[in-house]
């Protein structure tokens, strides 16, 4: 019965509204959809239905920089009669502490209620074109170039040594196309140039 009562809620559930706006500093800004907003439509009728979904298995669990990407499977059960299926899903999270984890779970959890359901947001990754990407890897590449001339200058005017400089540029360069990465460097180096008096 789980089929068949999926496809009862699909016919219930219309357009979820993107609820969050989130802030790309210089680059601007653009809407999400939030977990939470993605519950609010989605729980009420998995209830009314005798639906649940567990999280089943990390299939697959890497960090790279400030990325921890997950791959998650979650077992749906119709609990009035056992019938279930298994849902795959990946969510990516940054962090540069230990919430990179459960942000990759709750993207993953949200896609895949979104994607079983086939909820329409107005998100689709097919309208960034090339063009578009390419011209946040520019600008990313401009910031992290930015951010290593200024630790440069920190190394010359003797407030950092040589060993903090060096570490610094590599750890920009490893993750020079990481956006969440380079701002909290920004951030750091900003903070350094004020106690040092720059």
């Amino acid at each position: 019965m789980v089929y068949l009562k999926l496809h009862e809620i699909m016919q219930k559930i219309g357009y979820v509204q993107r609820d969050q706006k989130i802030d790309m500093g210089s680059k601007g800004s653009y809407n999400a959809v939030t977990e939470g907003r993605i519950l609010q439509k989605i729980r009420p009728l998995l209830i009314e239905y005798g639906l649940v979904i567990v999280p089943e298995e990390v299939t697959k669990l890497e960090k790279t920089g400030s990325v921890t990407t997950l791959a998650m499977k979650y077992r749906v059960i119709d609990v009035t009669d056992g019938d279930q299926i298994t849902i795959s899903s990946i969510g990516q999270g940054s962090s540069t502490g230990d919430k990179g984890a459960g942000a990759a779970m709750t993207y993953a959890g949200k896609y895949a209620l979104m994607k079983t359901l086939l909820l329409e947001t107005g998100d689709d990754p097919d309208k960034r074109s090339d063009v578009k990407i390419n011209e946040e890897l520019d600008e990313l590449s401009v910031l992290a170039q930015k951010i290593t001339e200024e630790i440069k200058l920190l190394q010359n005017g003797d407030k950092i040594n040589a060993e903090t400089a060096n570490a610094m540029i590599k750890y920009i360069n490893a993750h020079k196309t990481d956006k969440a990465v380079l701002r909290e460097a920004e951030t750091s180096v900003q903070k350094l140039k004020t106690q040092t008096g720059v």
